[in-house]
């Protein structure tokens, strides 16, 4: 065996627990992507409900923003001493608890404060659903994993805009409580069935020397997926201390890479996290600008939100298009993200040159 993917792969591939891991990941970024649609279109809700002035409404759309930027530096910090599961618990834990502040409030500054947590909470998910997928799953998987998990936030998303139109066509302000309560209720069951199933990931607990408990939770998924006699007729079955040395063999391999990373590529790793911290930086502008932004250019209505469900709907091609190219050896990961860039740069330069609207649409989607 090459490596610890390649040892879970012969000797505990993915079976029914990482199916069901899948479901549980991909209902809460559901959950999640309703509430990024929500947010506008409720600002406006909220802008005539107190009364804002233009003025007070650029102090009270960005707070989510705010709490988006503060949940990133805080998983910054502690992801790597309690783990992207338990982050995972954290955001939804104050995503199952901000529908019922939205409920009950009665001022404009409980309002601030939830759309503070929901993005503290959003940020925290997004990252660490993606951290908690690439260790979790396989190197032969976990692309297409990622791919289908964040799928289902722009179903969400999708989802989010048709339970709007209830908000908007009659009028029945209110209700928006309402969705934001459901969408809790929602993440509420997603944070019970994840403490009571989910496992922290083999390789978190081998990074902090818990084999034990690395090992354990390695047979209870071997034991969820197969019957034993299966494991054993297959040769599956690992003993603690066969399973201890391949950690150890996989720990020393690691720090081997990043010693020679260290002493002979120092400057080219710098440059490689330089520019994938600027795509992410762009990536994530352009996604909340396409989620925040669009509404205040399209509209508030029926009509305008029909056509803001159009675009939505364009990622769901992207990320078909992406679930079946991203481990296509002629394509891969990089070419899809180069691709990705320079054909985002065209639309966003082509909309900035439009006049003609029905192109601007075009190009946004």
């Amino acid at each position: 065996m090459n490596s610890f993917d390649d040892f879970l792969d012969q000797k505990n591939p993915i079976g029914k627990y990482h199916r069901v891991l899948m479901f549980l990941l991909c209902l809460l970024t559901l959950s999640f992507g309703s509430t990024l649609v929500f947010g506008p279109f409720i600002l406006r809700i909220i802008q005539n409900e107190y009364l804002l002035t233009f003025n007070q409404m650029t102090l009270v759309g960005p707070f989510t923003m705010i709490g988006s930027l503060t949940g990133n530096i805080v998983m910054g910090f502690v992801v790597s001493k309690i783990g992207s599961k338990n982050l995972i618990l954290v955001s939804l834990f104050i995503g199952s608890m901000y529908g019922v502040g939205f409920y009950y409030m009665n001022n404009i500054y409980l309002f601030l404060l939830f759309e503070f947590l929901i993005g503290f909470s959003l940020a925290q998910c997004v990252y660490s659903i993606m951290m908690f997928v690439v260790e979790s799953f396989t190197k032969k998987y976990r692309g297409r994993a990622l791919v289908l998990v964040y799928s289902f936030m722009t179903a969400g998303k999708i989802l989010g805009s048709l339970l709007m139109l209830e908000v908007l066509s009659p009028y029945k302000f209110e209700i928006w409580k309402i969705l934001y309560l459901s969408t809790s209720a929602a993440i509420a069951i997603v944070f019970v069935l994840f403490v009571l199933f989910a496992k922290s990931s083999h390789k978190f607990k081998i990074h902090i020397g818990k084999f034990r408990e690395a090992y354990e939770d390695f047979r209870a998924i071997q034991k969820f997926n197969h019957t034993e006699e299966y494991l054993i007729r297959n040769n599956m079955v690992v003993t603690y201390q066969e399973f201890k040395e391949t950690c150890q063999l996989f720990l020393d391999e690691e720090r081997r890479r990043s010693s020679l990373l260290h002493v002979n590529k120092s400057l080219e790793y710098i440059k490689k996290i330089f520019f994938l911290w600027v795509i992410g930086v762009c990536f994530y502008y352009s996604m909340s600008g396409q989620t925040i932004g669009i509404p205040y250019v399209l509209g508030f209505d029926e009509k305008s939100l029909f056509k803001n469900l159009i675009i939505i709907m364009a990622e769901l091609l992207a990320s078909l298009v992406t679930f079946f190219t991203i481990d296509h050896p002629k394509i891969g990961r990089r070419r899809l993200i180069l691709f990705s860039c320079i054909f985002s740069a065209i639309n966003y330069s082509l909309i900035f040159i439009s006049n003609d609207y029905s192109l601007f649409l075009l190009f946004f989607f």
